[in-house]
């Protein structure tokens, strides 16, 4: 009902449409817009999925998607509010009237921006008086609804625009958008041959820029990433019932002895004792579990491996302890299965049932 309001009031040339989201747990699809559009967390637990990553974003946090970024969202609590402003063209023309610098597809501001809590009181004040206006016909942006977006999209950037963009000391540029472009070549070229020379011609960046912002980006070296990487795609191989000779051919190493002594360095087992283990608790998985959650069930580190010791295994299951579990999202980039994140609100609810 949401999106057909915001298309409807779009499609009728009105220049914003907001959205307070609460009281909801689960996940909004993939989608994207013909408008520019921002977020604002104001409390609980969200993660938002956009640019190939995830996000994870507590109180305070203000996220901007530009158009047709595809995207999509997770609450996980109840408690979870959220403010979602969608804005026009025309808008965006009167904001980059107060700050040239900023690109419209948001890639020189930082993923998420953090409000601190008194301007975050402020802004969450000027949401709810749109909310008041919402249905109001607005002439042009000077309408007191598009003059409170425009305060509100101000008081969103106007610290990080005046700190990282026009500070003389810092970058003027994250490259956020270029490290996505290099990560997709790496996904896309993950069993073939990957070299630094070919990420330097899709990034268009210096191999010491280019070398800064993936590990700012993404906190791991390109190296590693990539080696991190290909051995999740072999696990999923032998999960699959290849061989270690299939699997190790397959992911782009140059020989056995380098996947060997990769595979070791980042799961702490050889290739063949992880196939066995995969291959026993993929035969213990429960045909009436959902195909895209026996992935995860065949893990074999994520409890092993959990900070909070909020997993464990029940009857090879994972059981998730809510009050200890954070959510943080280690559990992910470990999971030897590389499979796709699944919140253990639904890993539990999944596991429990009988």
């Amino acid at each position: 009902m949401n999106n057909l309001n915001r298309r409807l009031l779009f499609e009728s040339k009105q220049d914003y449409h907001v959205y307070l989201g609460k009281s909801v747990v689960g996940k909004v699809d993939d989608h994207y817009h013909s408008f520019y559009h921002c977020t604002f967390l104001i409390s609980g637990d969200l993660a938002y999925f956009q640019w190939g990553q995830m996000l994870r974003m507590k109180p305070g946090d203000v996220l901007f998607t530009p158009t047709y970024c595809n995207h999509s969202l997770y609450t996980f609590a109840e408690s979870t509010s959220y403010f979602c402003l969608s804005f026009s063209e025309k808008i965006m023309e009167e904001l980059v009237g107060y700050f040239p610098k900023l690109k419209r597809d948001f890639t020189n501001l930082p993923p998420i921006i953090h409000i601190e809590s008194y301007e975050a009181s402020q802004l969450t004040h000027l949401l709810y008086c749109l909310l008041d206006e919402q249905n109001t016909t607005a002439a042009n942006v000077f309408h007191p609804g598009g003059m409170l977006v425009i305060s509100a999209l101000m008081l969103m950037i106007r610290s990080v625009y005046i700190t990282q963009l026009l500070d003389c000391k810092q970058p003027a540029e994250n490259n956020y958008a270029e490290v996505i472009k290099c990560i997709r070549y790496i996904e896309d070229n993950l069993n073939s041959n990957i070299e630094i020379e070919d990420l330097l011609k899709v990034a268009a960046l210096s191999q010491s820029c280019l070398y800064k912002a993936f590990k700012h980006q993404t906190g791991v070296p390109i190296k590693r990433y990539i080696a991190e990487r290909r051995i999740q795609l072999s696990l999923r191989m032998l999960r699959d019932g290849k061989s270690v000779t299939e699997a190790a051919s397959a992911t782009g190493f140059q020989d056995f002895s380098t996947f060997y002594r990769n595979f070791i360095k980042y799961m702490g087992v050889s290739p063949s004792a992880a196939a066995k283990r995969l291959s026993k608790a993929t035969s213990k998985s429960n045909p009436g579990v959902p195909s895209y959650l026996n992935a995860c069930f065949s893990c074999l580190r994520c409890s092993e491996f959990c900070k909070m010791h909020a997993i464990t295994l029940v009857n090879g299951y994972p059981s998730v302890d809510l009050n200890k579990c954070t959510r943080c999202g280690e559990c992910i980039g470990i999971c030897p299965c590389g499979c796709i994140p699944v919140d253990p609100v639904v890993l539990q609810s999944t596991a429990s049932s009988p």
